[in-house]
Formats: structure tokens, C-alpha cells, sequence
């Protein structure tokens, strides 16, 4: 029980919702880069070395903001992740809708066809491809 005065801070969800915008930042970055050289490594290489170069520039990242707004609990981080999983499916949609010109249902059976071939273009095996 607190006592009068005592005052519990709220772990910063609006700096790390705002941090975010960094991170989108390395997304397109990271996309950009693997554009630049799927010509030279073929598509299943450049994904694979892309995704290392993001975690590799995410993780640093994630430290420093973690550094600056510590998050005091697992459920505080949780809803973080969660928060940062919607920001970014929302971004990948809108960019697609707005700025790709793609319609609705094109996004969408991109993104349920697309998941099993990211696993396919990782691991390069069959059992996961769709027919």
C-alpha cells in the first residue's frame, strides 16, 4: 500500500511508442541496402544477410532506448513489443496501400502468402512452401 505522497511512475510508454520511429528508420535502411545488392547475391542471400544486418542494428538500438527509459517490468516490455509489432504492421500496410498503390486484397494475400516463403527463403525447405 502506498503512503500519502508516494507517487509510482509509469514506465515510459510514449518514449518507447516514439522510438519506434528510429527503428522504422533502420527498417528502411536495411530495405534500401537489400535492394541495392539482391542483384549481386540473389534474392534468398540478400533477405538472410538483411535480416542479420537489422537484428544487428535493431539490438544496439533497442539497448540504448532501454538505457535511456528502462522498462521495469516483463509486462511493461511485453506491451512495448506488442505496441511496436502493430506500429509496424500498420506502417507496412499503409505504406503499401498509400504509397505502393496496392489494393487491400493484394496486401493481404501478399502478407498470408509471403509468411511461409520468408521461412522457405531462410531455411530453403519445401515443407513450408505453399501450393
Amino acid at each position: 500500500m502506498r503512503s500519502e505522497g508516494t507517487r509510482v511512475s509509469e514506465p515510459p510508454y510514449r518514449e518507447w511508442v516514439a522510438a519506434w520511429g528510429g527503428l522504422a528508420l533502420l527498417g528502411v535502411a536495411n530495405g534500401v541496402s537489400r535492394a541495392l545488392h539482391e542483384k549481386r547475391l540473389g534474392e534468398r542471400l540478400a533477405h538472410q544477410v538483411s535480416s542479420v544486418t537489422l537484428v544487428a542494428a535493431v539490438l544496439p538500438y533497442a539497448a540504448v532506448v532501454d538505457r535511456r527509459w528502462p522498462l521495469p517490468t516483463t509486462g511493461a516490455a511485453a506491451r512495448v513489443g506488442l505496441s511496436w509489432v502493430g506500429l509496424t504492421v500498420a506502417f507496412e500496410f499503409g505504406f503499401g496501400r498509400y504509397v505502393a498503390g496496392q489494393s487491400w486484397r493484394t496486401l493481404l494475400a501478399d502478407g498470408l502468402r509471403d509468411a511461409p516463403r520468408a521461412v522457405h527463403r531462410w531455411f530453403g525447405t519445401s515443407a513450408w512452401e505453399s501450393t
